[in-house]
């Protein structure tokens, strides 16, 4: 069975505990989906976008790093949030009707797909079990390059 963190538990002192890496966080509504990728012109499939509490990365270059632990410890000051409670109604703000889905084979041929709009951007990762896809990162860059295969 798959753990779930309601985002609002989210603090920095839980946070600090290091534990459940790979526990779903829920949206501000409670749901696990934070929406659907789309239908797309590549070879990317319809599945939902889920958030994981993550892990914060290792090394100057913050290996491994996804999730809110990443984005929370990374990008907190530059997208303007105080609390980790905050992620996911940051990423809400960002998968919105007329947002724009970009793949950047420069950055990973596998991986790097983009949720870009005008609050910033969502980086994506299919889940190893290819059932979901995984939030990697969220930050405030609004030009991420790549080719545009969707539209949420």
């Amino acid at each position: 069975m798959e753990t779930t963190i309601l985002h609002g538990d989210l603090s920095v002192e839980w946070m600090s505990h290091k534990r459940s890496k790979n526990a779903f966080v829920t949206t501000t509504n409670g749901s696990l989906s934070f929406g659907t990728f789309p239908k797309n012109n590549a070879h990317w499939p319809e599945l939902e976008i889920r958030l994981k509490v993550g892990f914060a990365g290792f090394g100057r270059t913050r290996s491994g790093a996804f999730g809110v632990r990443h984005i929370y410890e990374k990008h907190s000051q530059e997208i303007g949030i105080t609390c980790p409670s905050q992620v996911s109604g940051y990423i809400e703000s960002i998968i919105t009707d007329g947002a724009t889905v970009i793949v950047d084979t420069v950055k990973d041929e596998n991986a790097a797909l983009v949720i870009e709009s005008k609050t910033g951007l969502v980086i994506l990762r299919l889940s190893k079990d290819k059932t979901y896809y995984d939030i990697i990162s969220a930050y405030d860059r609004k030009s991420h390059p790549g080719t545009v295969i969707a539209m949420i």
